[in-house]
């Protein structure tokens, strides 16, 4: 039914970059952690939606970001390094 969902992880890299992935339509990012020293979102899917691209950039803290495109997901510690996901809107 239209109801069924599943959730996947994710792993990310640490690049200075948008990194795309192709979720379901309606896909919903759940959390984003350090899970043994990788960097990972869970994402619940819709089932039975079309795949469509979304684009992903991890941001040191103390990084210079044009964040006007960029929608706010999680942050994350790795150790002394503290990751902050943002998801790009265009």
């Amino acid at each position: 039914g239209e109801g069924v969902k599943v959730i996947y992880k994710y792993q990310l890299q640490t690049l200075d970059a948008k990194q795309p992935f192709f979720f379901n339509e309606g896909s919903k990012v759940l959390s984003f952690q350090m899970q043994l020293g990788i960097p990972v979102i869970w994402v619940e899917h819709p089932c039975n939606k079309p795949p469509v691209q979304r684009d992903f950039v991890i941001v040191p803290t103390g990084c210079i970001v044009d964040i006007d495109n960029y929608t706010y997901i999680g942050t994350a510690q790795d150790g002394g390094l503290v990751w902050h996901l943002y998801e790009a809107t265009q």
